[in-house]
């Protein structure tokens, strides 16, 4: 892959991700609810979900699931669950003060990494867009594991820089005064982003 054609993909990838969706729904309520730098862990998860979609689209193993309506349901209906049971359990009183934006634990930061590449797979079209975006740029001249590692890194890369860009915005206002002295409207601003990102996933497909 030529240094241009590498570039040309990074930048068509990117706006690409900065599409609103179901990701970006995500990110940002992530960033409201969660105190940075924890909350960039959720762009990781995000990046590392894309590598495997960038290896089942390269593959071909995407291709399949898109031909099993079956499957294709299966996993957005759970992303869609999985969605909807973050934003109710943002928009849930809080059991104690603390709890509104609590310090994240080593374990609670692994947590966000896996949230965010649930979602990544839980968005079957993600594989699409893909499968969509790579093959133009293979090489057929050029060794093929090389091409493979090097668009799977720029799609993980691109997308946690995108998806970090969301969740710093989101931070920031949620540091903005009127939801500093009311962290209750935070939490549901935040769950109601959750809810609206299982609406976006819900409409997929349809």
């Amino acid at each position: 892959m030529s240094p241009d054609a590498w570039l040309t993909l990074a930048v068509v990838w990117m706006a690409a991700v900065a599409t609103p969706g179901p990701n970006v729904a995500f990110t940002v309520a992530t960033g409201l609810a969660t105190p940075r730098p924890a909350a960039f862990l959720a762009a990781v998860g995000i990046g590392l979900g894309g590598i495997v979609y960038a290896v089942l689209a390269l593959s071909g193993l995407g291709a399949l699931l898109y031909a099993s309506p079956t499957a294709f349901a299966a996993v957005r209906w759970l992303g869609v669950a999985y969605l909807v049971w973050l934003g109710l359990r943002a928009l849930r009183p809080p059991t104690a003060p603390s709890a509104i934006r609590p310090a994240r634990t080593p374990t609670q930061g692994r947590r966000l990494v896996a949230q965010g590449f649930a979602v990544m797979m839980a968005n079957p079209k993600a594989v699409l867009a893909v499968g969509a975006i790579l093959p133009p740029f293979l090489d057929p001249d050029r060794p093929a594991l090389l091409q493979v590692t090097i668009m799977a890194a720029t799609i993980c890369a691109g997308s946690i820089l995108v998806h970090c860009g969301y969740i710093a915005a989101a931070g920031r206002l949620a540091a903005w005064r009127p939801f500093t002295a009311r962290p209750r409207l935070m939490r549901t601003l935040a769950g109601l982003v959750y809810l609206a990102a299982a609406a976006a996933l819900a409409a997929v497909g349809v």
